[in-house]
């Protein structure tokens, strides 16, 4: 018998040893090591063709920066829809807008508060100390595979891991280490996959998305799948059985 509690008790050791081991993965490992890392610092989008931009200008005199602010009008003579009544701009395939006063005007490779002191400077010839907001109305990303969902972005920037919290987080049917970001510029479509548990992901340009981007969290395998709701249960009974298997054989 004491054999057999010597076996129980490294039984009951080997059980804790692979609970143990069931912890969450960290992300971003070796992030301790941060200054060795060369991490990607790109502050704003850029603006890009098919963009849809919202553009106000403003100054101290309001009635003077009225022709840069066209209101959208019924037949009657009153904004349509209430709230907002400014124009939206669209990007052509030639990178450039139509702005009133100023005709067309590249708009194209700018990030959002490059292309407002560009426009600041064309302004100001007609509009004494001219203030002017961009806004990219179309920032939207698409999730699919084991998160699915589209988020409409409202900041200048955003990354792979505040987008993924938006749309409720990683589960465990997702892979946090195989993400792929698709993206496509110039009509020319790229992707990268990312891997969020390795602080290397930092230095990756996919790590901040872009208007448009399609982001693809692979599923994890149906036995994955399974760990985090049976795989506890099912390693105790296989350790149970084991138990009961030898007591009868002892107890013989």
């Amino acid at each position: 018998m004491e054999k057999f509690f010597k076996f129980l008790f490294f039984l009951i050791l080997i059980s804790f040893t692979s609970c143990v081991s069931r912890k969450e993965v960290q992300l971003y490992q070796g992030i301790s090591d941060l200054s060795s890392l060369e991490i990607y610092t790109e502050d704003k989008i850029n603006i890009k063709p098919d963009d849809r931009l919202s553009i106000k200008v403003f100054s101290s005199n309001q009635e003077a920066a009225s022709p840069f602010n066209p209101l959208i009008t019924s037949r009657s003579g009153s904004n349509i829809g209430g709230g907002d009544p400014s124009i939206e701009y669209l990007v052509s395939r030639d990178g450039t807008i139509d702005f009133p006063v100023l005709g067309k005007i590249e708009a194209e490779g700018y990030n959002v508060n490059e292309f407002a002191d560009f426009l600041k400077n064309k302004i100001s010839p007609y509009l004494s100390d001219p203030i002017v907001m961009v806004r990219v109305n179309n920032f939207s990303v698409s999730f699919i595979g084991a998160v699915n969902g589209r988020i409409e972005i409202q900041d200048d920037q955003i990354n792979l891991s505040q987008a993924l919290s938006q749309v409720g987080g990683l589960n465990d049917k997702g892979r946090i280490d195989n993400i792929l970001v698709i993206r496509e510029k110039n009509g020319i479509r790229t992707s990268q996959h990312l891997d969020l548990t390795d602080a290397n992901i930092l230095e990756s340009p996919y790590f901040y998305l872009e208007q448009n981007d399609i982001v693809y969290v692979e599923p994890t395998t149906p036995a994955r799948q399974q760990r985090g709701y049976l795989g506890t249960v099912s390693s105790y009974i296989g350790i149970l059985s084991s138990v009961l298997s030898l007591i009868v054989i002892f107890t013989r």
